[in-house]
């Protein structure tokens, strides 16, 4: 049951809020008053759509108020009970934006916000219905009150199928039956490939295949019998042959060693004879003894050079100092001086002529340049003060009548030309001292600001000459220590020339020294070098001797034995090896390419059974889908039955309190031809069809009742009915027993219902809340809602 519904900037209404009971409620008022905003707005609550929204008549952003005052957004919210709970659901829309927010809370616990979708899947959820349904059953909008009637003959079935889902039955029996024949297809397809195949041929190549194998299986098993014993007797000639050519070997290594150490014995010999070739041998011992001399000499002349040279350049390093000093104090001291010096001089012959300019008493002077400067400001003023009155004198007097507005004389034409012509005369007079004056005043003003630039200068210099004289004197104490360190430099030069002439003869000597110790390490390196291979030439003629003894021994193992025997006996059994392996290999590759056949001849046989078992699968599979489709089928029709038969029931009870007359004492919906037919039952028990036959106000109460109908089969639990204008083409006394039945026997069948009307007779219909809509559209004014009971 809806208890309240709050609209805040929603068409018409800036912001309404009704409350509403059970039984029937009633919103009345004129066409315009903002009455089916409500209902749209409790249908956009619920489900975030309605009718003419849906519809495309309406955008979201016509939803928000325009008139009088246009808003940026808009909002509702409804409350309402269902299975003992509290809830509310609200939404916002803003302008070219949509709905921005949503929410839904259950005892004002929120229970999602702010998806839209995620709202409107849990609203479903708790009211048992979707939109579509609401739609339909529910909410019968302005001029749809008789929808299912107004359907085209021959798509009712679906529309209702669709409200009752049943349509998914249909669907559900279309894809059972598009699987049955892929599923056929299937099968066809398999048995198709299992006919083109000759399983008995496959099963006789088998067999040959079975038989060649063992056959080749068996020649193998020999072949490498023969191989094995072949091998085993290359191993042992192998060994022997590898045993005697390692004896050869051996006896080829002491041969060329031996030819080796000869020769390197000749070389020393030849080596020895040139080191003793034009020299006289000494003993190492005696030249190691000078050698040990020269470099007591050498170290003593080292220790007396390398002092000097530290001398030196210290002496030097002295030198470019005082250097450096006396570079430094001619460019950056004296140079420096002597160029601030000259600026300072500059400096004081400008302070000299600004004070011939401006005198011994500057402040005096400029005080009397300002009141100068103030007289002349003072008359410029004074001068267009009078220009000013004169000229409005002037424009007055241009103004005037036949009278003076001061005395009262008459004023004749030629007196007052005559008057204009002397106020011009002045203003030209006025205008010309008032050049001048200006002249003055620019001119002094000039000469006052050259003045105080002149004092401010003034200042300025005097500070910057201050230290004249004593940059005057530190100039000549530079010159002092510059004539002192230019004779220290000259002094330093003269010893740095007698210490260079000194550090060359020690120099001199030290290479001399070096020279002659040279040449006693290369006679001492020859010497050693003499001795060490007189030593070598006997360690290598002993070495000699000793290897001619074991050539002697190893010709005598080599007498008798047939090396090439071996080798040929080897090539023989190396040549019976490959001659086997490559039959075995070939063996192996027949084995290989007749197993790879019977792999997939057998391989082709395992699939064939497989596919028939699949194809008596897919067999069953089809059969089964096919009673499944029937059983579908059937539930269709059942369901279709349940549905007619109980809309029945539920109209057959409304009729009775509906109808108010006696022509038709029944109403019942009807299958013929496929499709549904609304149908009323005449006093002789005749059924007759609502379309073609009955009146427009007959065909509005059968509507209703189907529609009552309806909201009671499709949605039990909510037990709800919204109309809108429902007296379309009913006369007065049908009028009355609708109110009459809304008021007192629609209880019986629903729990709360909402009336739309502007026809007066329907506010006796009300059992719950009535409310009147007014609005004033000649001023665009918002919706006044007034509650009447």
């Amino acid at each position: 049951m809806i208890t309240k519904v709050k609209l805040v900037n929603w068409r018409s209404h800036l912001n309404s809020e009704l409350e509403f009971t059970k039984g029937t409620n009633a919103l009345l008022g004129h066409i315009g008053s903002g009455k089916s905003s409500i209902l749209d707005a409790i249908c956009f609550a619920f489900f975030g759509t309605f009718p003419a929204l849906q519809s495309k008549k309406l955008l979201l952003d016509d939803i928000i108020m325009n008139k009088p005052a246009e808003k940026e957004r808009a909002e509702v919210e409804i409350f309402f009970q269902t299975d003992n709970n509290q809830y509310s659901i609200r939404r916002i829309i803003e302008k070219r934006k949509g709905t921005t927010y949503s929410e839904i809370r259950e005892d004002g616990k929120l229970l999602e916000a702010p998806s839209t979708q995620r709202v409107n899947e849990i609203v479903e959820n708790v009211l048992k219905i979707n939109y579509e349904l609401f739609n339909k059953a529910i909410y019968a909008e302005q001029n749809s009150l008789d929808y299912f009637i107004s359907i085209p003959k021959g798509q009712r079935m679906k529309k209702i199928d669709d409200l009752l889902m049943i349509s998914k039955f249909e669907k559900a029996r279309a894809n059972c039956t598009s699987l049955i024949n892929k599923i056929i297809e299937r099968k066809l397809g398999k048995q198709s490939v299992i006919e083109q195949t000759n399983i008995e041929t496959l099963e006789n190549a088998v067999q040959e295949l079975l038989v060649s194998l063992n056959s080749i299986a068996a020649d193998k098993k020999i072949l490498e019998k023969r191989l094995g014993a072949t091998v085993n007797e290359k191993y042992k000639v192998e060994k022997d042959s590898l045993e005697l050519g390692k004896l050869v070997e051996s006896f080829q290594i002491l041969k060329n060693e031996e030819a080796s150490i000869n020769s390197v014995a000749r070389e020393i010999q030849m080596s020895i004879d040139s080191i003793a070739k034009g020299m006289k041998i000494v003993g190492p011992e005696m030249l190691e003894k000078e050698l040990k001399n020269l470099n007591r000499i050498i170290q003593n002349f080292e220790e007396v050079f390398y002092e000097k040279q530290r001398q030196y350049s210290k002496l030097q390093e002295q030198t470019a100092k005082v250097k450096a000093e006396i570079e430094i104090i001619k460019q950056s001291k004296i140079a420096t001086l002597e160029s601030e010096i000259e600026n300072q001089i500059k400096i004081k012959r400008d302070f000299d002529d600004l004070k011939k300019i401006v005198g011994d008493d500057v402040e005096k002077v400029l005080d009397e340049k300002k009141l100068e400067l103030e007289k002349y400001v003072g008359e410029v003023e004074a001068l267009k003060m009078k220009i000013k009155e004169t000229q409005e004198a002037l424009e007055q007097l241009s103004s005037l009548g036949a009278k003076c507005p001061i005395c009262e004389n008459k004023l004749t034409k030629e007196k007052k030309i005559i008057l204009v012509k002397q106020k011009k005369m002045q203003i030209e007079e006025f205008m010309d001292t008032l050049s001048k004056a200006v002249k003055k005043r620019e001119k002094s003003s000039k000469s006052l600001k050259e003045l105080e630039t002149a004092a401010k200068s003034i200042d300025v210099l005097r500070v910057q000459i201050k230290d004249l004289d004593e940059l005057k004197k530190d100039l000549e104490s530079y010159k002092d220590i510059l004539i002192v360190q230019a004779e220290s430099y000259t002094k330093l030069n003269k010893e740095l020339k007698q210490l260079e002439i000194e550090t060359k003869e020690v120099q001199k000597k030290f290479n001399e020294i070096g020279n002659k110790k040279q040449e006693v390490e290369i006679l001492y390196m020859k010497s050693k070098e003499h001795l060490e291979k007189s030593k070598r030439l006997e360690e290598i003629t002993n070495k000699r001797h000793v290897l001619l003894k074991k050539i002697e021994d190893f010709e005598n193992k080599l007498a008798n034995k047939d090396v090439s025997k071996l080798e040929n006996e080897f090539r023989v059994l190396l040549a019976d090896e490959r001659e086997f392996t490559t039959k075995i290999e070939n063996i192996n590759y027949m084995i290989k390419e007749k197993e790879q056949r019977l792999n997939e001849f057998e391989k082709t046989l395992s699939l064939i059974n497989r596919e028939k078992a699949e194809i008596q699968r897919l067999d069953k599979l089809a059969k089964d889908l096919q009673i499944f489709s029937k059983a579908l089928e059937q539930t269709q029709i059942e369901l279709r039955k349940e549905f007619v038969s109980t809309v029945n029931y539920a109209m057959n009870k409304i009729w009775q309190t509906l109808y108010p007359y006696g022509d038709f004492s029944d109403v019942r919906l009807s299958i013929e031809e496929g499709d549904y037919i609304l149908q009323l039952q005449s006093r002789m028990g005749d059924w007759w069809n609502v379309e073609g036959f009955a009146s427009g106000g007959e065909r509005s109460l059968a509507a209703l009742a189907l529609r009552i109908a309806f909201s009671l089969t499709l949605a039990p639990q909510l037990r709800l009915l919204i109309l809108d204008e429902p007296t379309s083409n009913l006369d007065a006394k049908a009028v009355s027993e609708l109110a009459i039945t809304l008021r007192e026997r629609i209880g019986d069948f629903i729990n709360q219902a909402f009336l739309i009307t502007h026809t007066p007779e329907l506010e006796d219909a009300v059992s719950g809340m009535a409310y009147k809509l007014e609005r004033d559209k000649s001023t665009d004014s918002p919706t006044k809602v007034i509650q009447l009971n």
